[in-house]
């Protein structure tokens, strides 16, 4: 595990809330990073990348790039941790999470009372 960054305010031992980076799909422009945090909101810290590798690193959850930290500190003021999630639909935490924002009706739909 990369050892927390500074800005996160996070120290060695301690327990902060986490934010939970991921490539969320690509296309002809790279891939899509994108960040939820661990209470289900949406960060709005996306980011387009060449590569999944550089997408790690510019979402700020290689280690040593503090990239988009700024996004999650608003979010978590008191610290945070970042954790990359290569495998989203195989992670414990992340992916109920995105299912149940993804069963959420969008904004139109709530509006049109369609779904």
């Amino acid at each position: 595990m990369p050892s927390p960054s500074p800005m996160s305010g996070t120290k060695a031992g301690e327990t902060k809330p986490k934010v939970y980076a991921f490539v969320n799909g690509s296309g002809p422009m790279g891939y899509f990073g994108a960040a939820i945090a661990e209470d289900g909101t949406v960060l709005p810290a996306g980011h387009c990348s060449s590569a999944p590798f550089w997408a790690r690193h510019d979402m700020g959850a290689d280690g040593h790039c503090t990239w988009k930290h700024d996004v999650y500190a608003a979010h978590y003021p008191n610290g945070f941790e970042v954790e990359w999630v290569d495998d989203v639909e195989a992670h414990p935490v992340l992916w109920p999470i995105i299912e149940a924002l993804n069963s959420q009706p969008s904004p139109s739909e709530t509006e049109t009372g369609e779904r």
